[in-house]
């Protein structure tokens, strides 16, 4: 009996192996001509939680910046003490800095693996207002310094519950507002604060009130983690290059942008050159109901010209980013795919999908890019005839250009919803026309 039932199993095991061998065979099938999906892929960081709450505690090697306590609001150059106490951090170690507001003329480097936080800061992340207890870093009317009064040149460095502030509102009439002015070259001369390197995680903090350029500048490197800060009030909008982004990212690839508060940024509130394998989730991105906190656009996904940046952004997520240029239309663009508006590059690659947009002149534009899915994308009150560096020119909800080669396959978003028209040239919200 015990031979028969073994022999039985076998029997049954490869009876049923067959079967399912016959199931999984594809069935032949003719040529399809339906569009291929772009693919998605996986992007290799671990996606970090939603909210970054975790105490960062001293250890017997950290470094406490208590020097640095008697500058606090006293109007005096703190750059010195503060490098001081970065130079004297054990590398991979941690330094806290104490709660006040500390001025920086000169430039300071974090060039090694280690951890800036504030010390005995008890909100889960710092406020952008003028009350806080986090530490802020904040330039003056002498300061000159290029790519940055702040540089963090380094792998590994952990950034959080710190307030970067480029103080533009007392610094119009000095040297570094006047090299703005110049050239869009010269905004190297208004930008708050540079990160360079791999492994880089920016939490919890504020970046703010930049000169011009940028107020977060991420030139290179693989897996930033970029959550739950608030990048707000970069530059102005009516005043000729002295507007500026609130987050600038050139070429970096496998990162996490998420949670994050944008609000009043005035050139591009958050603009991307390449970022394959990359996650770009649940950001906010506001803007109240005036043109000299307006931008030209609020998301734009591009690549700078002359191979400036690659325009990779192939296994990029894009998605549940809300987009709210108020009832005034104070962003040209709500998302922008391309760059033809400024200028000509390559853009292919990622996924944008289940966004949304309000208020901005023009919705959604998708302009010459190749290889990107798109659905789902929601927009309201877009559309109108409006301003813009080519002249007045009618925009719309959704816009497709010619020579576009995008993959609508699971979008639920109506085909006629899609305009055709082209944008080259043609620059939204043009700050010479304040309205």
């Amino acid at each position: 009996m015990i031979k028969i039932k073994v022999s039985f199993l076998f029997l049954f095991l490869f009876l049923l192996i067959l079967l399912s061998s016959c199931l999984n065979k594809p069935a032949g099938k003719t040529t399809t001509i339906e569009p291929t999906p772009t693919p998605i892929l996986t992007p290799t960081p671990t996606p970090s939680p939603t909210t970054t709450t975790t105490t960062i505690e001293p250890t017997a090697l950290s470094v406490i910046c208590t020097e640095l306590a008697t500058y606090n609001s006293n109007g005096l150059d703190s750059s010195k003490i503060l490098q001081s106490c970065i130079d004297r951090t054990p590398k991979g170690e941690k330094l806290f800095l104490p709660k006040g507001k500390f001025i920086l003329v000169n430039e300071v480097i974090i060039n090694k693996a280690m951890t800036l936080t504030t010390s005995g800061s008890t909100n889960d992340k710092c406020s952008a207002d003028e009350n806080h207890d986090c530490a802020e870093l904040k330039a003056n009317a002498e300061t000159m310094t290029k790519i940055g009064f702040v540089k963090v040149l380094s792998d590994n460095v952990f950034f959080d519950h710190i307030v970067i502030n480029g103080n533009r509102q007392e610094r119009y009439q000095s040297l570094a507002a006047d090299k703005c002015k110049l050239s869009a070259d010269n905004n190297i001369y208004g930008q708050n604060v540079q990160f360079l390197g791999n492994d880089i995680r920016i939490t919890n903090s504020v970046f703010k009130n930049a000169l011009c350029g940028t107020g977060l500048y991420l030139i290179s490197g693989a897996r930033f983690n970029v959550i739950n800060n608030t990048i707000s009030s970069n530059g102005v909008h009516d005043k000729n290059l002295l507007w500026s982004d609130g987050l600038t990212a050139l070429e970096i690839s496998n990162s996490i942008i998420s949670d994050n508060l944008f609000s009043d940024n005035t050139d591009i509130d958050l603009i991307l050159g390449a970022c394959p394998a990359c996650t770009i989730k649940s950001n906010l991105i506001t803007h109240t109901n005036s043109f000299t906190s307006s931008s030209f656009a609020g998301l734009m996904i591009q690549a700078w010209p002359n191979g400036g940046t690659s325009g990779n952004y192939t296994g990029a997520n894009i998605y549940n980013n809300t987009i709210n240029c108020s009832q005034g239309q104070r962003c040209g663009f709500g998302i922008y795919l391309g760059s033809s508006a400024w200028y000509d590059a390559n853009v292919y690659g990622g996924n944008v999908h289940d966004n949304s947009v309000f208020g901005a002149q023009q919705g959604f534009a998708v302009d010459k890019v190749k290889d990107f899915s798109i659905a789902n994308n929601q927009v309201s009150g877009s559309q109108g005839t409006f301003q813009t560096s080519c002249g007045p020119k009618y925009f719309s909800a959704f816009v497709i250009t010619p020579g576009t080669i995008v993959n609508r396959q699971n979008d639920l978003i109506p085909s006629f919803h899609y305009l055709s028209f082209k944008l080259d040239g043609c620059i939204p919200n043009d700050s010479k026309f304040p309205y």
